[in-house]
């Protein structure tokens, strides 16, 4: 899944690089796929990855820190098994959203 991951956030970063629409500390930072698995988000912006409570904490932290009114969740990454998307989405549903009522 790391490597799905890092084509797709390779490819955003550079277009918000190139469209010049968010501060320079708010921007992804691009980190080689191999340590993708061992961040917790904040090394890649507004791209929130780790386990449920990683991502349920940067969630809430993102709230107060940014005017957030829309989650909006990519979970079908580039080439990733159908299967694995559904479980991703399963284990947030059930172990992520409850912690953010």
């Amino acid at each position: 899944m790391t490597d799905h991951f890092h084509y797709l956030y390779s490819n955003y970063a550079n277009l918000l690089a190139e469209a010049g629409d968010l501060p320079p500390e708010l921007r992804p930072k691009l980190i080689p796929a191999a340590e993708l698995r061992h961040s917790i988000g904040d090394e890649i912006g507004l791209i929130v990855v780790g386990d449920p409570d990683q991502v349920a904490e940067r969630l809430h932290r993102l709230r107060r820190e940014v005017r957030m009114t829309h989650l909006v969740m990519g979970m079908s990454l580039p080439g990733l098994h159908p299967d694995q998307s559904r479980s991703s989405m399963k284990l947030f549903a059930r172990e992520v959203m409850p912690k953010l009522r």
